[in-house]
């Protein structure tokens, strides 16, 4: 019951906003039945890093905890994958770039499928300036899982900083497609239309947003 609770709680927290609080009680639920497994803990501190991304009061100052759940995790269990991820995700989120690359990428060498590593990745390497990485990771993720919404977003958003953004819209309708109450994926097609100067198809986007998630920073 425990790990039937757990890629539920894992597919709200991906959906941001308000669903990861809902993935956060699955997980809450899952620790009840099963006890502080090292998984378990790790997906309760990538909690804190959803927060984060959502702007929530205070949940900057709760990283550091995040960051020692994550070494803590990776020391029961080095040979999993979520433990890496978990870092990776902070160091994206502390701009210590070089750190998260080097913990996403040996979170996907112990686990070539896992999502949300493929995601922070290719984000990470976009803000490092590497556009060309980004974009060959992008493509990989795509090709390897074609119905991952992440990776269609990735395609879209690695396109940006390239200066080919037009290119990305297919990939990013497809990302709405496979995940229609994303927050992101509605985030990531309107901020592309606006960047290409389409306001009237963007403000559709953003009056989802509005309506949905009006408390984010992305809205």
């Amino acid at each position: 019951r425990a790990f039937e609770l757990y890629p539920r709680a894992r597919q709200e927290l991906r959906r941001f906003g308000p669903s990861s609080a809902r993935g956060a009680e699955l997980l809450r639920q899952a620790i009840a039945i099963e006890g502080e497994t090292p998984v378990f803990r790790a997906y309760r501190a990538m909690v804190t890093v959803a927060h984060v991304r959502m702007g929530l009061a205070g949940a900057r100052a709760d990283l550091g905890h995040a960051k020692a759940e994550a070494r803590a995790v990776i020391a029961a269990r080095p040979d999993a994958a979520y433990g890496y991820s978990l870092l990776g995700f902070i160091g994206y989120e502390e701009g210590e770039l070089r750190e998260a690359v080097q913990a996403l990428r040996a979170a996907l060498e112990r686990d070539p499928s896992d999502p949300d590593a493929h995601f922070y990745l290719g984000i990470s390497l976009i803000a490092a300036g590497q556009q060309d990485e980004a974009l060959a990771v992008s493509r990989r993720f795509v090709t390897a899982d074609p119905l991952s919404p992440f990776a269609q977003m990735l395609a879209g958003v690695a396109t940006w900083f390239a200066g080919r953004a037009e290119e990305g819209l297919p990939f990013l309708r497809r990302a709405l497609e496979l995940e229609p109450e994303g927050a992101l994926q509605h985030w990531t097609l309107g901020y592309a239309l606006a960047s290409l100067g389409r306001p009237a198809e963007a403000e559709v986007e953003a009056e989802w947003m509005q309506r949905h998630v009006p408390g984010i920073p992305y809205t």
